[in-house]
């Protein structure tokens, strides 16, 4: 299965570059770590999702995938 996460992993990968490149500079460098660690940990926690999504749906639970991804309407009447 494919990790359903990939695309935003790559665009956090992507901005933390970008700060990397921003830590050089003196004056930005404080700010850069700290957006570097923020994105690293939002990074981690769609690699645990992808890894129990994964689990979920490999492992014959499907019932746990199918409440992972619902749509819940409640109509009037």
């Amino acid at each position: 299965m494919q990790n359903p996460y990939q695309d935003t992993i790559d665009e956090l990968e992507a901005k933390i570059t970008e700060a990397r490149e921003l830590a050089a500079d003196p004056d930005f460098a404080e700010m850069a770590a700290a957006e570097i660690t923020n994105l690293e940990n939002q990074i981690k926690q769609l690699q645990e999702a992808a890894i129990q999504l994964e689990q979920a749906t490999e492992g014959g639970d499907t019932e746990s995938a199918e409440k992972i991804n619902c749509t819940f309407e409640i109509r009037s009447g």
